[in-house]
């Protein structure tokens, strides 16, 4: 199969594997939590630093650990 190019974004998103992921307001563990993302959720990858990514999902931003995804490549 094939998908034509005005039918792509280049958004790069991520899938949550953790039964549950925290988004921090820093990149590190002891930050304050911003929110919590299920399994599953479709998450758009901003940016990644070492062990962390930063992501949004429905206007929520955050940094969760980059092993709580799947796909995050930036």
């Amino acid at each position: 199969g094939w998908v034509h190019r005005s039918m792509l974004s280049n958004a790069s998103t991520a899938l949550i594997v953790a039964p549950l992921a925290t988004l921090r307001r820093e990149p590190d563990p002891a930050a304050t939590p911003v929110a919590r993302a299920e399994a599953s959720v479709v998450v758009e990858v901003e940016a990644c630093e070492g062990l962390w990514c930063r992501i949004s999902a429905k206007g929520i931003k955050g940094w969760v650990e980059r092993k709580a995804l799947w796909g995050a490549v930036k």
